[in-house]
């Protein structure tokens, strides 16, 4: 009974200590990480705590300057759900923060004070490991290779250019969203209001469709595609655009972002925009996401890349004012240049003869503008 006591003591002590470290010092939210990292190595290298009494203290913690009292208003307010709290405090421990280097620091430390005396070059081992895992983490933590924007940032991004009261959609430009979707989402305008990824059951029915088709070797090629360009919604290419700062060719760990965060930003802003504005409208909230991405979606059209600034690519390449003045095959071309092909000829004009048959494109003049854009 007395230890337990004291182990509770000392976990209070741990999180009121790095409550006072992490509200008193001006740092930043790395810093704050590597301070907690750092005194709890420290305190499990002294081998006077539990080791499981330093880890929950140190999650306890990490939860609270994470997801609390974080300086990043609009996480804050968007992801008011437990469920949502619990997604983005995982992600960001073990996806941004190096959380697993910690771990395994904590765990060697352990396994080296469980060694036998005689075992001495082990013991050693284990602590160097230990020294190597937790200075990864610092390091990375100083210079990540992979880091995404705070949320205020990416609504900051959002809200930039045009509010959602502020639209006004003609047909035109109605029927160039509609074009847009015909080619990469095409369930875009059909499903569920809050639904921003695409269904499991629909991956996996085009998973096993392919496979039963196509030979190994061409089965691991998509696979590698699934993971650099596949299955990836509207909202999905646009949230990864504004919202990875660093590492974007990192590409296992932007699709998980992807698929973590894209419903519960765009779900949460709507709810957000619902709560706070009158003139919010939930009918044109796909059109206004749509809106977005042709603001902040780069593009490469043969050997120009065209990427977003002031204005939106697709004005940049035409040298148009607004969207009302762009015709479908000028459209029609832009979106051409978001698989972002070393050349478009025309085998990549053809790639979407559905789309243009089904929305009067004249193949003629797709041709025209591509070769003037060479």
């Amino acid at each position: 009974m007395e230890q337990l006591l004291k182990s509770n003591i000392l976990l209070l002590y741990i999180v009121l200590l790095m409550s006072v470290v992490i509200m008193g010092i001006k740092t930043t939210e790395r810093m704050r990480v590597a301070l907690i990292y750092g005194f709890s190595f420290c305190l499990a290298l002294a081998g006077s705590i539990s080791y499981r009494v330093i880890a929950a203290g140190s999650t306890v913690v990490l939860a609270v300057a994470l997801e609390f009292i974080s300086g990043d208003r609009m996480r804050n307010l968007l992801f008011a759900s437990a469920f949502a709290k619990v997604k983005d405090f995982l992600y960001r421990l073990f996806i941004e923060l190096s959380y697993a280097y910690f771990v395994i620091s904590l765990f060697c430390l352990r396994a080296a004070r469980q060694t036998a005396p005689d075992q001495t070059n082990a013991k050693i081992a284990l602590i160097a490991i230990a020294a190597f895992a937790i200075a990864r983490a610092f390091l990375l933590l100083a210079a990540p290779r992979y880091k995404t924007a705070d949320i205020t940032d990416i609504i900051g991004t959002i809200e930039s250019k045009m509010l959602i009261y502020q639209m006004h959609i003609t047909p035109h430009v109605r029927q160039l969203f509609a074009i847009l979707a015909a080619i990469e989402d095409h369930s875009y305008f059909t499903r569920r209001p809050s639904q921003h990824t695409i269904a499991g059951r629909s991956i996996l029915r085009k998973v096993f469709g392919y496979l039963r088709t196509h030979t190994l070797r061409e089965n691991l090629r998509a696979t590698r595609r699934l993971f650099s360009r596949g299955y990836g919604t509207i909202e999905m290419q646009l949230l990864r655009s504004i919202g990875v700062e660093l590492g974007y060719n990192s590409t296992l760990r932007r699709k998980i972002f992807e698929f973590c965060y894209s419903g519960m930003i765009f779900n949460g802003y709507r709810n957000y925009l619902a709560r706070g504005n009158g003139g919010y409208s939930r009918q044109q909230y796909r059109e206004f996401i749509i809106y977005q991405y042709l603001e902040n979606v780069g593009v490469k059209l043969n050997d120009d890349v065209y990427v977003a600034s002031d204005q939106a690519t697709i004005l940049q390449v035409f040298g148009k004012q607004n969207l009302q003045q762009i015709t479908k095959e000028e459209f029609y071309v832009w979106c051409l240049g978001l698989p972002r092909y070393d050349a478009i000829g025309p085998i990549a004009v053809r790639m979407h003869a559905d789309v243009m048959r089904a929305f009067g494109i004249d193949e003629r003049e797709v041709m025209r503008i591509v070769t003037s854009l060479r």
